[in-house]
């Protein structure tokens, strides 16, 4: 027969702690890789990004003009 309820004592949480702890770890300790991945390919995204619109628009094309002769005669 099947009992109708089931008491469950305080040893119990003996066989309860141990998986909790495994999980809640893996699990922080796996949100904890995703954000530093994340943030490593976002770092690599932002630098070709600029490494592109740089090639784009390269310096030269701004600063083209002659350099300045500062010349003082008295």
């Amino acid at each position: 027969m099947i009992p109708d309820e089931i008491y469950t004592s305080s040893s119990s949480t003996k066989y309860l702690i141990p998986p909790l702890l495994i999980g809640s770890s893996i699990f922080i300790a796996s949100a904890y890789k995703s954000f530093k991945d994340t943030k490593l390919k976002n770092e690599e995204l932002i630098n070709i990004y600029i490494k592109k619109h740089i090639e784009k628009n390269s310096p030269n094309r701004f600063l083209d003009f002659s350099e300045p002769q500062l010349i003082y005669k008295k």
